[in-house]
């Protein structure tokens, strides 16, 4: 191996898909008979009330009367523009506005129908990774041009590129090894996690981890350990330590295995490293030597014929137990519960948060708490509100019927994007601003 090999400390990196819908009826034919039926949910009512106000609104040109006399006249709002350019630009805007209030309508119809409110998927229960809760850099690639070298990340060697595949942004490998660099905003700190997607090369590993930190001769080898996943064996290795694990996914084969999309972690706290793959853990150190730097290391073992792509970044930075933070400021928000896109049903890997959670509770009988729902500002205002206050009522569902906490220590409430922890105008931020957050009741 090259000396850029021997020189990295690896860790790891993450993010979610987004999924579409085809409405089998018209949105106005489903409404009638949702309505009819009387079965319309809370998500239903907000985002179908938005959904109208949209059609109901009528934009002119400052000058036009007609206009602004027939749409009065049929008792609707009116907006005026000073320019034809000003008024066919919220025309586009509002006919986007409304394509995507009907796609929730019927989303929200057909989550409705299909299953209960507030559902969880079978929580994983041998995992316990819970990612940082501040948000240091994340990436899913949808900024990126097809074909292009992603623009948030640097080239070292190699060749890779952003591709597209199943609707998801992938960055493809084709070469080995292809290393790449992702600059942070600040050192990592003592407490950090990394995830990533990835689909599992049929050779060598994918590694990642951090640039040593006395930036030194690259042809000296590194003292830090690296994370790395691969089709025959995954865990945690270099710098006096060794840690693999074999292996399996669903109890499949590992030749069945390459090219599957896997799901890679890495939670470092101080000297201690743990490394996930999807919901199996194949390395748990205590003695781990992790460096700690300013940017992140990916090599990729690809071919033309057998490319590998990884995607949906995420580095998090640690920090204070729960219940500290709610002694201290009174609340604190968690990164760490997840939901099928645009539902309200918990996804299997936020068991460890809501244990920690529930243990908690448990720990501190006098402990009341109000459960907030916080979405990014990404699609209509009213059905992220209406997500939101679902989306909190379900966490408080599942700490009571499955961790046994007293309904009446919990209360519940969405915000939607009313309250963003951070401006919505990178990744990270968006990302930061899809939470729940606990805060203590006196």
């Amino acid at each position: 191996m090259n000396g850029i090999t021997r020189k990295l400390a690896y860790v790891a990196i993450a993010l979610a898909a987004v999924s579409t819908i085809s409405p089998a009826q018209s949105v106005g034919e489903r409404m009638r008979q949702r309505a009819q039926e009387k079965v319309e949910s809370g998500v239903d009512k907000a985002i179908e009330k938005a959904l109208a106000k949209l059609e109901n609104t009528v934009n002119c040109l400052a000058t036009d009367a007609d206009c602004i006399a027939q749409a009065k006249q049929e008792k609707k709002e009116v907006k005026t523009f000073k320019t034809d350019a000003e008024l066919e630009k919220a025309n586009e805007k509002q006919q986007a506005d409304i394509e995507k209030a009907k796609a929730d309508v019927e989303k929200a119809n057909t989550d409705a129908e299909a299953k209960p409110s507030g559902g969880s998927a079978a929580i994983w229960t041998n995992f316990d990774f819970v990612p940082g809760e501040r948000v240091l850099f994340s990436d899913d690639l949808s900024k990126d041009r097809v074909g292009n070298f992603p623009q948030r990340m640097q080239f070292v060697e190699g060749n890779a590129q952003v591709v597209e595949s199943k609707g998801k942004r992938w960055m493809q490998a084709s070469s080995s090894p292809t290393v790449v660099s992702i600059t942070l905003p600040e050192v990592l700190p003592r407490r950090f996690t990394i995830e990533f997607d990835l689909t599992l090369p049929p050779g060598f590993p994918t590694k990642i981890g951090v640039l040593r930190t006395d930036d030194a001769d690259p042809n000296v080898d590194s003292p830090n350990s690296y994370a790395f996943f691969g089709v025959n064996l995954s865990g945690l290795i270099g710098g006096g330590v060794k840690a693999e694990t074999p292996t399996r996914i669903d109890g499949a084969s590992n030749e069945a295995l390459t090219g599957i999309a896997a799901r890679a972690r890495i939670q470092v706290d101080g000297e201690y490293v743990k490394v996930y793959l999807n919901e199996s853990r194949v390395a748990n150190v205590p003695t781990a030597k992790f460096g700690r730097a300013n940017k992140l290391f990916l090599q990729l073992w690809g071919s033309a014929d057998d490319p590998v792509m990884i995607g949906n970044f995420t580095v998090a930075a640690g920090g204070r137990g729960l219940y500290d933070a709610l002694m201290s400021d009174g609340r604190v928000a968690t990164q760490g519960i997840f939901f099928d896109t645009g539902s309200d049903r918990i996804r299997a890997e936020s068991g460890p948060t809501l244990k920690q959670i529930g243990d908690m509770l448990k720990d501190h009988a006098d402990l009341k708490l109000l459960i907030e729902g916080h979405t990014d500002n990404v699609g209509v205002a009213a059905s992220n509100l209406a997500l939101s206050d679902k989306r909190a009522a379900a966490v408080k569902s599942y700490l009571v019927t499955t961790l046994g906490v007293a309904g009446a220590r919990l209360t519940t409430k969405g915000f939607g994007d009313t309250k963003p922890a951070t401006p919505n105008t990178t990744s990270e931020g968006r990302q930061q601003n899809r939470r729940v957050e606990l805060v203590r009741v006196p």
